[in-house]
């Protein structure tokens, strides 16, 4: 029987894979050694900025990628898609431990 954990894991291996939802990108760390990894990039998504009690929202891009590849990025690592854009990390806001979503400009 497959556990839940297993089962996570295996949900994110599609949804990850390049040939379905992921983009490739090389995630260059603002210290450290650069890494292939696998992304995947929103854009325009709403969110409301932090300290905010108002109906205030924002669009921004995010970059969702696997704790296990990029650890915790820091503002200035960037991600650049091979073959194209570069995204810099702006601010973390999700970390589940297991995969971590990040602001990018």
């Amino acid at each position: 029987m497959t556990s839940f954990k297993e089962q996570i894991q295996e949900d994110l291996n599609i949804f990850l894979n390049p040939e379905e939802f992921g983009d490739r990108a090389v995630y260059t760390p603002v210290t450290g050694t650069a890494v292939t990894c696998t992304i995947l990039i929103d854009y325009d998504v709403l969110l409301q900025p932090d300290n905010y009690d108002a109906q205030v929202t924002t669009t921004e891009t995010t970059i969702t990628a696997q704790c296990e590849d990029v650890g915790i990025p820091q503002r200035g690592s960037t991600f650049q898609l091979v073959g194209g854009d570069t995204f810099t990390v702006a601010n973390v806001i999700d970390n589940d431990e297991t995969l971590i979503t990040v602001i990018v400009k």
